[in-house]
């Protein structure tokens, strides 16, 4: 089951790489990876690489969060809807962490974000 497959690599994951071990919303990355490929040996290869290139979300500190982030603000700064939050006092850091950290899978269908998934896994530098 995909359960199985989901469960299986993130166990996998933890083993190769200790140092960044499980942390809370990889299982939704993994389920990404894992409804978007044709096989559980495709799945946790792609999704051991892209956390390769994106642990830095993961790790103590979340440093590739804090410069995400950063860019954010600085491409949503002028926005209308990113200027009336502000006005509320509503942080990025409020909401952001909880989509990124999950790769937006409570945020959007998983066929919409497994469709978008190549272009994720192109940048994640």
């Amino acid at each position: 089951t995909r359960l199985q497959t989901i469960r299986a690599m993130l166990v996998r994951q933890a083993a190769q790489d200790p140092e960044l071990g499980y942390c809370q919303g990889m299982h939704m990355a993994a389920a990404l990876f894992a409804a978007a490929s044709l096989s559980p040996g495709e799945a946790y290869w792609r999704f051991h690489a892209f956390l390769g290139e994106a642990r830095g979300l993961w790790l103590p500190g979340f440093p590739l969060m804090e410069e995400l982030a950063a860019r954010f603000e600085e491409l949503a700064q002028d926005l209308p809807w990113f200027q009336h939050l502000r006005k509320l006092d509503v942080e990025p850091s409020m909401y952001l962490p909880e989509a990124w950290l999950c790769l937006f899978t409570t945020w959007l269908p998983l066929s919409t974000l497994a469709e978008c998934l190549e272009l994720l896994e192109g940048n994640t530098q």
